[in-house]
């Protein structure tokens, strides 16, 4: 038996209840407020809603903004949307705005949407209202993903203009223009036309009158074809968006530090998406300018390096990437040298410094990681590094860079000239490593067994 074709009345109705359906939308019993301009879209939506009613037992009020921009049209307009609320017996909020407040230095067309939604939310809370119905179509979401497409926006397109937002419904999102357009014939709905939807004045009116018809004529399906192209570019973007969500979890050491190890295990297209979250997670604006310089310090065989953006700094330090604000170099400026001549507690950078000269070696600890025991009298000098400096190190006396230790003992640049130097008369004595490793003790001064000894204790303890 040959399936019966479907009206445009039924097809157009069938569409609405998709729509509530889909969204698990109760209407029964509630206030529902309808936005009217009297145009077609919404004159459409006020007949299927007073066809609903056959079914559903609700209520239906009318909110119409005038913005009395059009002179004798805006005033048509409103006649019309009094005319069909008392014909149909329908409560009506009408809003008129003061055509002197749209000045030449205003966006129209965001004021007009601004005064139309702040008199929805007004006309919601005096009636009550469940729902506010919008008048949107399938055309209409077309117009906003081709509008966004041209501005540059991303994947998420799709939902600029949601089906559900909140409070806000827009049941008539899966039909057509053409379609109303149909169905008002059909069925004989009056409504008004706003001619100025016809002049190419605005960036909506020339995709809707120029490039989608463009589309349509290299692809009579180019309409439906797009939405569905935008809609599976944001379902995609959502499973990327999944994944790199997990692996930014995996790769992360703490809110402002990425392993660079982890990160290498992913292919590019989420390495950057990682990178773009990292960026934004600690209040730097992603570019892709940004990205490419960050990937290069990943990718650097350098083991200490940087990049400075929005105040604050990329650090590259060994398997991790670190984000610091610029400040951090308080950390790293000049620390005048401390110069010891006798027993006492000294300051010296992030330091408290406490020395002590020893009589002989019994109860001393040479594992304490704060201590340094020396074979050596006062006085000494703790200061920076200096570039060619180097230590006879203690066990094996081989001559070293301090350069070279700090390096094999992933010292992060920013702390590097923290680590303080015991020197005396120009030979360096000691390096003290605290959190990174074991001091460094130079050969000629270390503590030996039998030996006759002058031992000096220096306990470190920061501030």
């Amino acid at each position: 038996m040959r399936k019966r074709k479907i009206n445009i009345y039924e097809l157009i109705l069938q569409n609405v209840e998709k729509y509530i359906k889909k969204h698990n939308i109760d209407i029964n019993n509630k206030n529902i407020g309808l936005g009217y301009s009297a145009g077609i879209d919404s004159s459409v939506l006020f007949y299927l809603l007073r066809e609903l009613k056959k079914k559903y037992t609700f209520n239906i009020i009318l909110i119409h903004v005038n913005y009395n921009l059009r002179g004798i049209h805006s005033i048509k307009d409103k006649e019309l949307v009094e005319e069909q609320a008392s014909i149909y017996d329908t409560k009506l909020y009408i809003k008129e705005i003061d055509k002197k407040t749209f000045s030449k230095n205003i966006n129209l067309q965001l004021k007009a949407r601004k005064d139309r939604y702040d008199f929805y939310k007004e006309i919601k809370k005096i009636e009550k209202l469940e729902f506010i119905m919008l008048a949107h179509h399938k055309d209409d979401l077309l117009e906003t993903i081709i509008y966004k497409m041209c501005k540059g926006s991303g994947s998420n397109i799709v939902n600029s203009m949601k089906e559900k937002n909140g409070y806000f419904l827009r049941p008539l999102i899966y039909t057509y223009k053409n379609e109303l357009e149909k169905l008002a014939k059909y069925k004989n709905i009056k409504y008004r036309t706003d001619e100025s939807n016809f002049k190419d004045i605005y960036s909506r009116n020339k995709i809707r009158n120029k490039i989608i018809p463009m589309m349509t004529s290299v692809n009579s399906n180019a309409k439906n074809n797009i939405i569905e192209f935008a809609k599976i570019v944001h379902k995609e973007t959502k499973l990327i968006r999944k994944k790199t969500n997990w692996a930014y979890n995996k790769c992360i050491v703490e809110n402002n530090k990425l392993n660079i190890s982890l990160i290498r295990n992913y292919d590019n297209l989420i390495i950057n998406k990682i990178l773009i979250k990292f960026l934004i997670k600690n209040n730097i604006e992603p570019s892709k300018k940004r990205i490419k310089e960050v990937k290069k310090i990943i990718s650097s065989k350098k083991t200490n390096i940087n990049a400075l953006f929005d105040n604050k700094l990329i650090i590259k330090e060994y398997e991790n990437i670190l984000i610091k604000k610029s400040n951090y170099k308080k950390e790293t400026v000049s620390i005048n040298p401390v110069v010891i001549k006798k027993n006492g507690i000294y300051s010296f950078g992030i330091f408290s410094i406490n020395t002590m000269h020893l009589d002989n070696i019994e109860n001393i600890n040479l594992k304490e990681k704060n201590k340094i025991y020396i074979n050596a009298n006062y006085p000494i000098t703790i200061r920076q590094r200096k570039s060619g400096d180097f230590i006879n190190s203690f066990p094996r006396g081989e001559k070293k860079l301090i350069k070279k230790i700090l390096i094999e003992n992933k010292v992060p640049q920013s702390k590097k000239n923290n680590i303080p130097i015991i020197e005396k008369n120009n030979d360096i004595l000691a390096l003290y490593m605290h959190e990174f490793g074991l001091n460094k003790i130079n050969n000629n001064f270390s503590i030996k067994n039998g030996e006759k000894m002058s031992i000096l204790c220096i306990e470190f303890n920061i501030l």
